[in-house]
Protein backbone atom coordinates (compact mmCIF):
# COMPACT_ATOMS: atom_id res chain seq x y z
CA UNK A 1 0.00 0.00 0.00
CA UNK A 2 2.82 2.42 0.89
CA UNK A 3 4.65 1.32 -2.51
CA UNK A 4 1.72 2.18 -4.55
CA UNK A 5 1.22 5.69 -2.39
CA UNK A 6 4.81 6.38 -3.64
CA UNK A 7 4.23 5.48 -6.51
CA UNK A 8 1.67 7.21 -7.23
CA UNK A 9 2.99 10.80 -5.69
CA UNK A 10 6.05 10.34 -7.60
CA UNK A 11 3.73 9.64 -11.29
CA UNK A 12 1.69 12.52 -10.17
CA UNK A 13 4.70 14.97 -9.37
CA UNK A 14 6.29 14.19 -12.72
CA UNK A 15 2.97 14.44 -14.17
CA UNK A 16 2.26 18.00 -13.20
CA UNK A 17 5.49 18.57 -14.60
CA UNK A 18 5.07 18.29 -18.17
CA UNK A 19 3.26 21.10 -20.13
CA UNK A 20 -0.53 20.90 -20.80
CA UNK A 21 -0.04 19.56 -24.79
CA UNK A 22 1.86 16.69 -23.60
CA UNK A 23 -0.28 16.10 -20.66
CA UNK A 24 -3.04 15.86 -23.31
CA UNK A 25 -1.39 13.84 -25.76
CA UNK A 26 -0.45 11.30 -22.68
CA UNK A 27 -4.29 11.17 -22.11
CA UNK A 28 -6.00 10.49 -25.22
CA UNK A 29 -2.76 7.81 -25.76
CA UNK A 30 -4.55 6.58 -22.42
CA UNK A 31 -7.60 6.31 -23.26
CA UNK A 32 -6.88 5.01 -27.07
CA UNK A 33 -5.16 2.30 -25.34
CA UNK A 34 -8.00 1.48 -23.07
CA UNK A 35 -10.31 1.77 -25.51
CA UNK A 36 -8.17 -0.97 -27.52
CA UNK A 37 -7.89 -3.18 -24.76
CA UNK A 38 -11.04 -3.44 -24.01
CA UNK A 39 -11.91 -3.90 -28.01
CA UNK A 40 -9.93 -6.71 -28.64
CA UNK A 41 -9.89 -8.47 -25.35
CA UNK A 42 -13.56 -8.28 -24.31
CA UNK A 43 -16.05 -6.52 -27.33
CA UNK A 44 -14.39 -8.71 -30.31
CA UNK A 45 -14.58 -11.84 -29.23
CA UNK A 46 -17.64 -11.66 -26.67
CA UNK A 47 -19.20 -10.28 -30.39
CA UNK A 48 -17.77 -13.13 -31.95
CA UNK A 49 -19.57 -16.03 -29.41
CA UNK A 50 -22.64 -14.09 -29.76
CA UNK A 51 -22.84 -14.59 -33.47
CA UNK A 52 -21.91 -18.26 -33.35
CA UNK A 53 -24.83 -18.32 -30.87
CA UNK A 54 -27.38 -16.10 -33.19
CA UNK A 55 -26.58 -18.43 -35.83
CA UNK A 56 -27.38 -21.58 -33.69
CA UNK A 57 -30.58 -20.04 -32.56
CA UNK A 58 -31.26 -19.25 -36.36
CA UNK A 59 -30.58 -22.62 -37.44
CA UNK A 60 -33.10 -24.03 -34.29
CA UNK A 61 -35.56 -21.61 -34.80
CA UNK A 62 -35.79 -22.87 -38.17
CA UNK A 63 -35.90 -26.44 -37.56
CA UNK A 64 -38.78 -25.96 -35.21
CA UNK A 65 -40.76 -24.42 -37.73
CA UNK A 66 -40.18 -26.17 -39.98
CA UNK A 67 -41.07 -29.56 -37.59
CA UNK A 68 -44.19 -27.38 -36.53
CA UNK A 69 -45.22 -27.31 -40.24
CA UNK A 70 -45.20 -31.45 -40.95
CA UNK A 71 -46.50 -31.97 -37.29
CA UNK A 72 -49.33 -29.71 -38.97
CA UNK A 73 -50.01 -31.15 -41.64
CA UNK A 74 -49.74 -35.07 -40.34
CA UNK A 75 -52.55 -33.58 -38.12
CA UNK A 76 -54.51 -32.63 -40.24
CA UNK A 77 -54.53 -35.60 -42.39
CA UNK A 78 -54.70 -37.65 -39.33
CA UNK A 79 -57.75 -35.60 -38.13
CA UNK A 80 -59.77 -35.33 -41.58
CA UNK A 81 -59.10 -38.12 -43.85
CA UNK A 82 -62.92 -38.22 -44.77
CA UNK A 83 -61.91 -33.95 -45.97
CA UNK A 84 -59.31 -35.58 -48.40
CA UNK A 85 -61.61 -38.58 -49.38
CA UNK A 86 -64.56 -36.16 -50.06
CA UNK A 87 -62.66 -33.73 -52.31
CA UNK A 88 -60.91 -36.23 -54.17
CA UNK A 89 -63.90 -37.91 -54.90
CA UNK A 90 -65.18 -34.81 -55.73
CA UNK A 91 -62.13 -34.36 -58.00
CA UNK A 92 -63.23 -38.36 -59.85
CA UNK A 93 -67.16 -37.01 -60.23
CA UNK A 94 -65.80 -34.17 -62.48
CA UNK A 95 -63.46 -36.29 -64.32
CA UNK A 96 -66.23 -39.02 -64.90
CA UNK A 97 -68.28 -36.02 -66.06
CA UNK A 98 -65.88 -35.13 -68.36
CA UNK A 99 -65.57 -38.29 -69.65
CA UNK A 100 -69.15 -39.05 -70.41
CA UNK A 101 -69.68 -35.97 -72.55
CA UNK A 102 -66.68 -37.60 -74.82
CA UNK A 103 -66.89 -41.03 -74.87
CA UNK A 104 -66.97 -41.74 -78.33
CA UNK A 105 -63.39 -40.33 -79.83
CA UNK A 106 -61.94 -43.18 -82.97
CA UNK A 107 -62.20 -46.25 -81.92
CA UNK A 108 -63.70 -49.22 -82.56
CA UNK A 109 -66.65 -51.29 -82.63
CA UNK A 110 -66.84 -54.91 -80.33
CA UNK A 111 -68.69 -57.14 -83.54
CA UNK A 112 -67.49 -60.59 -82.03
CA UNK A 113 -67.76 -61.98 -78.99
CA UNK A 114 -64.02 -62.31 -78.83
CA UNK A 115 -63.90 -59.09 -79.09
CA UNK A 116 -65.93 -58.47 -76.04
CA UNK A 117 -63.25 -60.90 -73.99
CA UNK A 118 -60.51 -59.00 -75.18
CA UNK A 119 -62.28 -55.81 -73.66
CA UNK A 120 -62.83 -57.46 -70.44
CA UNK A 121 -59.42 -58.79 -70.65
CA UNK A 122 -58.46 -54.99 -71.51
CA UNK A 123 -60.26 -53.70 -68.53
CA UNK A 124 -59.33 -56.29 -65.81
CA UNK A 125 -55.88 -54.95 -66.37
CA UNK A 126 -54.40 -53.23 -63.82
CA UNK A 127 -51.43 -51.60 -62.01
CA UNK A 128 -50.00 -53.96 -59.32
CA UNK A 129 -51.09 -52.06 -56.31
CA UNK A 130 -54.54 -52.52 -57.15
CA UNK A 131 -57.26 -55.38 -56.43
CA UNK A 132 -59.45 -56.45 -58.74
CA UNK A 133 -62.07 -57.52 -56.97
CA UNK A 134 -64.80 -58.69 -59.40
CA UNK A 135 -65.77 -58.38 -63.17
CA UNK A 136 -68.76 -59.15 -64.95
CA UNK A 137 -70.94 -58.49 -67.75
CA UNK A 138 -74.53 -57.06 -66.71
CA UNK A 139 -77.77 -56.43 -68.68
CA UNK A 140 -77.95 -55.24 -72.71
CA UNK A 141 -79.89 -52.59 -73.97
CA UNK A 142 -80.21 -51.48 -77.48
CA UNK A 143 -79.16 -48.45 -79.04
CA UNK A 144 -80.57 -46.16 -82.35
CA UNK A 145 -82.83 -47.43 -84.44
CA UNK A 146 -80.47 -48.50 -87.09
CA UNK A 147 -81.76 -51.31 -89.11
CA UNK A 148 -78.43 -52.21 -91.11
CA UNK A 149 -76.21 -52.56 -87.63
CA UNK A 150 -77.80 -52.95 -84.73
CA UNK A 151 -75.69 -51.76 -81.89
CA UNK A 152 -76.31 -52.06 -78.02
CA UNK A 153 -74.69 -51.13 -75.03
CA UNK A 154 -73.25 -53.73 -73.23
CA UNK A 155 -72.55 -52.72 -69.52
CA UNK A 156 -69.70 -54.35 -67.61
CA UNK A 157 -69.07 -53.99 -63.75
CA UNK A 158 -65.42 -53.51 -62.40
CA UNK A 159 -64.77 -53.41 -58.76
CA UNK A 160 -61.43 -52.69 -57.81
CA UNK A 161 -59.48 -51.61 -54.52
CA UNK A 162 -56.93 -48.70 -54.84
CA UNK A 163 -55.88 -45.33 -54.07
CA UNK A 164 -56.98 -41.55 -55.67
CA UNK A 165 -54.10 -41.56 -57.75
CA UNK A 166 -53.93 -45.15 -58.74
CA UNK A 167 -57.75 -44.59 -59.91
CA UNK A 168 -57.28 -41.53 -62.13
CA UNK A 169 -54.15 -43.40 -63.87
CA UNK A 170 -57.26 -46.49 -64.46
CA UNK A 171 -59.73 -44.05 -65.59
CA UNK A 172 -56.96 -42.42 -68.05
CA UNK A 173 -56.52 -46.18 -69.51
CA UNK A 174 -60.10 -46.91 -69.87
CA UNK A 175 -60.55 -43.91 -71.69
CA UNK A 176 -57.64 -44.60 -74.40
CA UNK A 177 -58.99 -48.45 -75.08
CA UNK A 178 -59.40 -48.78 -78.68
CA UNK A 179 -62.83 -49.59 -78.05
CA UNK A 180 -66.36 -47.49 -77.93
CA UNK A 181 -66.18 -47.70 -74.01
CA UNK A 182 -68.57 -44.61 -72.14
CA UNK A 183 -68.67 -44.22 -68.38
CA UNK A 184 -71.87 -45.19 -66.54
CA UNK A 185 -71.38 -44.22 -63.04
CA UNK A 186 -68.47 -44.55 -60.28
CA UNK A 187 -68.86 -44.95 -56.43
CA UNK A 188 -65.61 -44.37 -54.50
CA UNK A 189 -65.85 -45.59 -51.11
CA UNK A 190 -63.15 -45.27 -48.68
CA UNK A 191 -62.79 -48.05 -46.27
CA UNK A 192 -59.05 -47.65 -44.79
CA UNK A 193 -57.68 -44.07 -46.27
CA UNK A 194 -55.93 -43.78 -48.57
CA UNK A 195 -57.48 -46.74 -50.15
CA UNK A 196 -60.78 -46.90 -51.80
CA UNK A 197 -63.30 -49.50 -53.09
CA UNK A 198 -64.25 -48.07 -56.43
CA UNK A 199 -67.22 -49.79 -58.49
CA UNK A 200 -67.22 -48.62 -61.92
CA UNK A 201 -69.98 -49.24 -64.49
CA UNK A 202 -68.51 -49.53 -68.04
CA UNK A 203 -71.15 -48.75 -71.38
CA UNK A 204 -69.21 -51.06 -74.55
CA UNK A 205 -70.74 -50.33 -78.43
CA UNK A 206 -71.74 -53.64 -79.41
CA UNK A 207 -73.23 -55.04 -82.46
CA UNK A 208 -75.73 -57.81 -82.18
CA UNK A 209 -72.98 -60.75 -82.56
CA UNK A 210 -70.50 -58.77 -80.48
CA UNK A 211 -72.92 -58.38 -77.06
Amino acid sequence: SKAMSHFLSQFSTRFNKINERNRLIMVIALILLIFFLWLFLCYLPLARIIKKNTEAINIVQKSVLALSSLYTQYQSTIRSPTLKAEQKIQALEIKLANLQQHPLLVKKLVTTSDDLQSVMHAVSTMDATMSLNQIQSLSTTSVGASKKIPLSNQKILVEFTGNYFETIRYLDYLENLPWYLSFDSLEYQVDAYPNAKVTLILNVLCTRDGA
